[in-house]
């Protein structure tokens, strides 16, 4: 014969009777007696009532059973045997045996309806009382031998009055129940073995430290000891989440059969999990999360916890194939082993569950391909498979799973197109299919019907072809990454929709052509990232208007390391210009990239150099202001001959771009001017005395340089009788002495290369000219200016190379002021 236990007497009257006194014999036998003794008020007139048909002034025992499976109520009809009774008429034993067999719903009576209170049993009626009487009556429960162990039996003694129904009493036997020093020597393992005299209360009660020490144990004690809860004096969860145990799980914690949950995650557990585990009948959540250093094979042995419901493995080092028989559990929707370092295929008797709805096999190490079957877990909300080394193609079932709601194929070796299917999962609110070596295509603009999408992520999938602006029909999309994939064509301006993104990163494609400003409609827009594409022109100046750039990238959604930055990235593209002044009103930005473009630059202005010293990682120039590296050389031309082509500079510094302008129109009849190469050529038709030109550059950002210089055509005399110098000849130098300028004069009878240095009559050298190109003739002429030169006696040579000769001539000059 089993034992039988009691646990706990509630007394609750809604009359005002005054309630019953209720005396219980308790111990270690085969049966107890309860002792109800009824004291009747003095204003009480009369004390009975007719129930369910009954004699008025019964007084009737009914039984039920009460079962909560992961704090919702489920109705299931199964066959329970109730507790065998001997029946008593007051206080006169009756000697026949009460038992009875029946199908009965599992109902929680106080959530249920009144209609269906009828599940509650009459078992026999105990007594009547008169008025102002009072009375005791006896009664007995025996259990019999194949009645389950540890089951939970709710008993109701409703006392009623005749004008009313009072609530019942109740009380709680149980059959079989775990002692208190087995449970407390459970516990006491429990902490022994995870070092337990440092464990962390940091989110416990005070005073509620477990306490090994003090003996003898009393549920009572029990109950105050921080992560253990009961239900009516049964242990039914256990959780140690982040309690900072430290050791191996003790295999004892098996015999604690009445446990529906078993919390330790966040831990540092070492060695198996026990396979005792698995006696855990009852349990209904079983969560290992993160606990880090859980090694060896997952128990085959788990797939006979019957009721269990949610499945938490994650984040440990555990090794083998994942267990087929894990399909067997009929209730189990929650499973997470992602973050070990499982081997193997995907079971097929796993996958053909229907009540998944979340599936994490993330980050382990299994094979083969992903199994069709999946496709049948028609509840199914989210599933991951990413980063593991998966090969074959995403079957097309995937796109019957109707409530998915999140599809993480990331980081294996899959193959084969995108399956245009995965457009019919209307659900769908992230599809990351990143890092897969696919047959190289276009993004499928099945894609495009998935108007619930908060997250797609295509990167490195080898997508072909431009960006469609389609994309700009998703709306929702708060991430969008197409990163390192071989796209070309411009960046849609579409994209200027998506007004909830918040990272959009394109880094490392083919993309020509301009930003679009329509981008600085992304008022959400945490993080940009267009590096390494071939885009052109200037940053949009609408850009500024991203204010929130490097705002809560640390709540970004599957965000990679560098997302964890504010991050606005242009790098290694052909930009030019400089950056938006208005950039200096991201107040959130912690890394700036521009380097590696066409003369992209940051302003040198004071408020924006400020701005940049706020920035943690800044990368690329400065802007300069624009200047050239040296000057033009006056040009003196000979009528009717060609000239040497005259090459005007480049600034070597300042914002692109930089436009370049000057006298043009001035210049002699028969020369012209290409301002795409800036040379002047042709010519000359008429002798023109020197005329002044002033040649200028301007940048992006307004900073102004400038060159002066003249062009004279002279009358080649001898030329135009077609009679040379027949040697080269020095002539003397007008005016001199001189104030301002003086002309050194010679004959050349060859063209040649022609240099001026000045030097004063101790040999130093003073002033050096730009070598000239000149053509052969008659009183050729350079004008020297005094520049720096004072006032004194100074010697000049000109320095004459020709193609075959080089020569150097020596005159004097005198400078007066």
């Amino acid at each position: 014969m089993s034992q039988i236990y009691m646990s706990e007497l509630e007394a609750v009257k809604r009359s005002n009777a005054p309630p019953p006194i209720f005396d219980f014999f308790k111990g270690n036998y085969k049966q107890f007696i309860l002792t109800l003794v009824v004291l009747l008020g003095m204003a009480t007139p009369f004390w009975g009532v007719s129930v369910n048909g009954k004699t008025a002034g019964a007084v009737e025992y009914y039984t039920r059973v009460s079962v909560e499976r992961f704090g919702r109520a489920f109705s299931s009809h199964t066959t329970q045997r109730i507790l065998g009774c001997r029946k008593f008429d007051g206080n006169a034993l009756l000697d026949q045996d009460y038992s009875i067999e029946r199908v009965d719903p599992f109902l929680d009576y106080v959530m249920s309806p009144p209609e269906t209170r009828h599940n509650l049993m009459p078992l026999g009626q105990v007594g009547a009382l008169a008025a102002s009487d009072s009375g005791e009556t006896q009664f007995s429960l025996s259990v019999a031998d194949d009645t389950t162990e540890n089951q939970f039996r709710q008993s109701l003694i409703p006392v009623n009055k005749v004008e009313f129904v009072n609530s019942p009493d109740i009380f709680h036997p149980y059959t079989n129940q775990l002692s208190v020093d087995s449970l407390f020597s459970i516990l006491s393992e429990l902490y022994t073995a995870t070092n337990g005299d440092k464990w962390s209360y940091e989110h416990c009660p005070s005073n509620s430290q477990w306490d090994i020490t003090r003996v003898p144990p009393s549920v009572g004690s029990l109950e105050r000891w921080c992560g253990l809860t009961f239900t009516n004096g049964l242990l039914t969860k256990l959780d140690l989440r982040n309690f900072n145990l430290n050791g191996p799980i003790p295999p004892e914690l098996g015999n604690l059969v009445n446990l529906t949950l078993l919390n330790l995650a966040e831990n540092q557990l070492t060695g198996p999990i026990p396979l005792e585990l698995s006696n855990l009948e009852n349990l209904r959540e079983l969560n290992l999360y993160k606990t880090q250093f859980l090694t060896g094979p997952i128990p085959p042995e788990l797939g006979n916890i019957e009721h269990l419901r949610a499945l938490a493995l994650v984040g440990n080092q555990l090794t083998g194939p994942i267990p087929p028989e894990l399909g067997s559990l009929e209730y189990l929707d929650y499973l997470d082993l992602s973050n070990n370092r499982l081997t193997g295929s995907i079971p097929v008797k796993f996958v053909n569950s229907e009540n998944f709805y979340y599936l994490d096999l993330a980050h382990n190490q299994l094979t083969g391909p992903i199994p069709p079957e999946l496709g049948n877990m028609e509840h199914l909300h989210v599933l991951s498979l990413a980063y593991n080394q998966l090969t074959g193609p995403i079957p097309p079932e995937l796109g019957n799973m109707d409530s998915l709601q999140r599809l993480l194929l990331a980081g294996n070796q899959l193959t084969g197109p995108i399956p245009s299917e995965l457009g019919n999962l209307d659900n769908l609110e992230d599809l990351s299919l990143h890092s897969n070596p696919f047959t190289s295509g276009p993004i499928p603009p099945e894609l495009f019907n998935l108007r619930n999408l908060t997250v797609l992520n295509l990167s490195r999938s080898q997508l072909t072809g431009k960006i469609p602006p389609e994309l700009g029909n998703l709306t929702n999309l708060e991430f969008l990454s197409l990163t390192e994939n071989q796209l070309s064509g411009p960046i849609p301006p579409e994209l200027g929709r998506l007004r909830k993104l918040r990272s959009l990163v394109l880094r490392s494609n083919q993309l020509t052509g301009e930003i679009p400003p329509e981008l600085g409609n992304l008022l959400n827009l945490n993080y940009l990232n267009l590096q390494g594409n071939a885009l052109s022109g200037t940053i949009p100046p609408e850009l500024g208007q991203l204010v929130n750039i490097g705002a809560n990238t640390s709540t970004l959604f599957d965000a990679t390391p560098d997302q964890i930055h504010g991050r606005f990235d242009v790098s290694k593209n052909k930009l030019t210009g400089a950056l938006p002044q208005s950039f200096v009103h991201f107040n959130h930005l912690d890394y700036l990239n521009f380097e590696s473009n066409s003369g992209l630059c940051a302003p040198s202005n004071d408020e924006f150099q400020m701005w940049l010293d706020t920035i943690e990682t800044v990368t690329g120039d400065t802007c300069s202001e624009v200047s050239f590296s040296e000057g033009i050389a006056n040009q003196s031309y000979p009528r009717s001959l060609p000239i040497p082509p005259l090459i005007l500079p480049e600034s070597i510094t300042g914002v692109l771009p930089i436009v370049y302008t000057w006298n043009v129109l001035e210049l002699p009849f028969g020369l012209r001017y290409d301002p795409v190469t800036r040379t002047v050529s042709g010519a000359p038709t008429h002798v023109t005395p020197p005329v002044l030109f002033t040649y200028k550059a301007t940048d992006a950002i307004g900073s102004k340089d400038s060159l002066q210089f003249s062009i004279e055509v002279y009358s080649a005399v001898a030329i135009e009788r077609g009679v040379l110098p027949e040697k080269f000849e020095l002539r003397t130098n007008y005016p001199n002495p001189f104030q301002h300028s003086t002309n050194i004069a010679f004959n050349l009878p060859w063209p040649a290369q022609i240099q001026i240095e000045v030097m004063d009559v101790i040999g130093r050298r003073m002033m050096s000219s730009i070598p000239v190109n000149m053509e052969a003739g008659w009183e050729q002429k350079i004008e020297v200016n005094r520049e720096s030169l004072s006032s004194g006696h100074y010697l000049y040579r000109l320095i004459v190379e020709s193609p075959t000769d080089r020569s150097i001539h020596v005159g004097h000059f005198t400078l007066v002021r």
